[in-house]
């Protein structure tokens, strides 16, 4: 059982992380690596450009004859505007991105095979790729860490 961000340390995100979890499937099923490539856009894009993308996506998606496919690219497009609509939820977005496998995968198997407690070993690894990875600095990788810690409730 996952619990939500902001109600296990009263830290609200932007981007829930049960949402950046829907990210996956849509992704996989549409063979795209991120929502950038999703989007057809570089990351050096402005959010607001991003984000209004998103419309443009959907409309299309939704002119065309119903499939699975034109359903996920508008689910899909629909996650991608709560990941742009803000530069604080993009920010979320890019380090989950950078550091999934290093960090996110990480826990998720820890979760899934039941262990509750990580050592210092996986802990420090885990800041290192945060800051490496994404860019944060050591506080706020321990801050980015302790969210997902408390996400798959480790200790």
């Amino acid at each position: 059982m996952h619990v939500e961000q902001e109600q296990a340390s009263g830290i609200k995100r932007e981007v829930p992380f049960s949402t950046m979890k829907k990210l996956e499937p849509f992704l996989r099923y549409l063979h795209k690596e991120d929502l950038y490539e999703f989007s057809g856009l570089s990351d050096n894009s402005a959010t607001i450009v991003l984000f209004e993308k998103q419309n443009t996506i959907y409309a299309e998606a939704d002119k065309t004859i119903a499939s699975s496919y034109s359903k996920a690219t508008m689910d899909l497009s629909g996650i991608a505007k709560v990941v742009f609509h803000s530069e604080t939820a993009r920010k979320e977005y890019d380090v989950f991105r950078k550091t999934k496998a290093k960090v996110w995968d990480v826990f998720e198997a820890f979760s899934s095979f039941g262990v509750e407690m990580i050592n210092d070993r996986v802990r420090n690894q885990c800041i290192d790729a945060l800051q490496t990875l994404a860019g944060l600095s050591k506080e706020d990788a321990e801050e980015e860490l302790y969210a997902y810690m408390r996400y798959f409730q480790l200790n």
